[in-house]
């Protein structure tokens, strides 16, 4: 389903409902309320969020030599100093990459480096910006680059990854034509494939913090559902057949009918279709690795405990529904994900459970996130709130009217009037 993990596809099941005359203001309410705040802050977010804050806009040229860093920013090492190292090492090699231009390493993200830094601290941490320049005064940067010598950042152009694996051939202006919405996440998407294929190693989204040790996984993702995996948590080794299929089916995506407002094409499900290819089903499940390709298809929860529609609940102290003791001792569970799209406009509260695990897990980058609690006085320009879900729910309830309207003037039956949506379903899934 396109959306699923912005919660689009709730909001489409709407549509579902048979709709009469008697449309209900009330009734649509709670039904878009039901959908829970993460999906609707995700589904805006998705669409109008410019990743790149006023506050961490690129530097200009004039502002800084292109081979020398300044008393705000330091210019990082490209990733090329990093190949050899990457190419022979055994040290567990764990990637996170900061696709947007920022120049800066928000808190929050730092946690989730600094968690894999501590549980891993024999391995090679790297964190690749698509920025040249990093802030020495903002974020986490300089906190994680002063206490930990296994994290290293470097800087990174897409075709300097691509290079070598069957991604070089994408098409730049092909993809342009094609690439409208969700440049970012489709970037990111390339990128984890292709460098796990060159290198293998541990793929983690930024919104991702590790638990335990991860050493031990060598080909293994987490199920969003049985219809597809999640993509925030990857591990390969290299050259894995399982990336070939996904690379293949991503550059095959870029045609005629490609779904421009399907945000995971080319990420979860290219890589929910090649397991499928080579594990021989219609649905994904846990297995004996053996039967495909070495493969372990891991449940929701190891890597993904908390589903997006309740994710608030990590953020917020007068919860009790989460235990973070359950999170922290449940031998099964190995990290939390924690939707940053979704979230972006949540602040930390201080007993909350992420505000416990922060303390546990990134004890430098802790002392940030409280700082931020504190003194944070900026909100996104693009926050959710109660009015807009109010302002959507009356243009919802106009619309049904209306409809309402022209159905019984138009198209009378016998007693209530009653309309299917399905045919619409069917072609929005079509179409969009």
């Amino acid at each position: 389903m396109l959306f699923e993990n912005a919660g689009f596809g709730k909001i489409l099941t709407i549509c579902e409902l048979n709709v009469t005359e008697h449309a209900s203001f009330t009734t649509l309410y709670i039904l878009i309320t039901q959908l829970s705040k993460a999906s609707l802050y995700g589904v805006l977010n998705i669409f109008t969020v410019d990743f790149v804050h006023e506050n961490l806009q690129p530097s200009s040229e004039n502002q800084m030599s292109s081979n020398s860093s300044t008393i705000f920013h330091i210019r990082l090492p490209d990733l090329s100093t990093m190949e050899h190292e990457l190419s022979v090492s055994n040290r567990t090699k764990i990637f996170f990459v900061q696709t947007s231009e920022n120049e800066d390493l928000i808190v929050r993200h730092g946690c989730s480096i600094e968690a894999a830094a501590l549980l891993h601290p024999n391995g090679l941490i790297l964190v690749l910006m698509k920025a040249q320049y990093v802030s020495r005064i903002k974020g986490a940067y300089s906190k994680l680059n002063l206490q930990y010598k296994n994290v290293h950042f470097v800087h990174f152009n897409e075709s300097q990854i691509y290079a070598n694996t069957p991604l070089a051939k994408l098409n730049q202006t092909s993809r342009i034509h094609f690439i409208r919405y969700f440049v970012i996440s489709h970037m990111s998407d390339f990128i984890r494939t292709a460098l796990l294929y060159k290198y293998g190693g541990i793929y983690f989204d930024l919104d991702v913090i590790p638990l335990r040790k991860f050493d031990k996984f060598k080909n293994s993702v987490g199920l969003e559902s049985q219809a597809g995996v999640n993509v925030a948590v990857l591990a390969f080794e290299s050259g894995h057949l399982a990336l070939d299929i996904q690379m293949d089916k991503q550059l095959a995506s870029f045609s005629d009918n490609f779904q421009s407002l399907c945000w995971s094409c080319v990420g979860p499900t290219a890589l929910s279709d090649a397991l499928r290819h080579l594990c021989d089903g219609s649905e994904l499940h846990i297995h004996q690795k053996e039967k495909c390709h070495d493969i372990d298809i891991h449940y929701t929860y190891a890597f993904y405990p908390i589903a997006y529609q309740n994710i608030p609940i990590f953020f917020h102290s007068s919860t009790s529904s989460l235990s973070i003791e359950y999170l922290i001792k449940n031998q099964s569970i190995y990290s939390i994900h924690y939707f940053h799209h979704m979230t972006m406009n949540l602040d930390i509260e201080l007993n909350s459970p992420f505000a416990q695990i922060a303390q546990s897990f990134c004890p430098s980058i802790y002392e940030q996130l409280i700082l931020k609690h504190n003194d944070q006085k900026h909100k996104s320009s693009f926050i959710m709130t109660n009015i807009y879900i109010i302002l959507l729910c009356l243009l919802l309830s106009i619309l049904c009217i209306m409809f309402s309207v022209f159905m019984t003037f138009f198209l009378p039956t016998q007693g209530r009037m009653i309309f299917n949506y399905n045919i619409i379903i069917l072609a929005i899934q079509k179409y969009v």
